[in-house]
């Protein structure tokens, strides 16, 4: 009979090994902050900092999740459910959305939208810039 000792062994040495990477993981990454705050290019090196992990939760949301919502609006929209859900409003049976990416489109329209809000935002604020105080 095999002894289960050393597999345990083996995850208890890999768990404690985890928890010290992770805890040094993230005090170097609370760390950085503020001794990048100390150098003279400060605003250039957190300000790319702030675009690439703005970047990667991006990038994670839009690679998991928005094929799955593609899926489930393709499933409601595909008119695969049967005749008694689409009388009573369960599943809605429109046959030009059958093949066109909702889901995608959605999000780039949303993309849009606050694209267009934070231009319109801006451009008024520059407006307000120009404009001189009347004495």
């Amino acid at each position: 009979m095999i002894s289960n000792d050393s597999s345990s062994n083996d995850v208890v040495h890999f768990q404690w090994v985890a928890i010290i990477s992770l805890f040094l993981m993230a005090m170097f990454g609370g760390i950085l902050p503020l001794k990048i705050r100390t150098m003279a290019s400060s605003n250039t090196i957190l300000s790319l900092g702030n675009m690439f992990s703005g970047g990667v939760f991006l990038g994670g949301g839009l690679l998991h999740l928005l094929p799955e919502s593609n899926e489930d609006l393709t499933f409601v929209l595909s008119g695969s459910c049967d005749s008694n859900n689409v009388e009573d409003g369960g599943c809605i049976d429109i046959v030009w959305l059958r093949d066109f990416p909702l889901a995608f489109f959605l999000c780039g329209l949303g993309f849009f939208c606050i694209l267009l809000v934070e231009e319109i935002a801006i451009s008024s604020a520059n407006k307000q810039d120009i404009k001189e105080p009347s004495v």
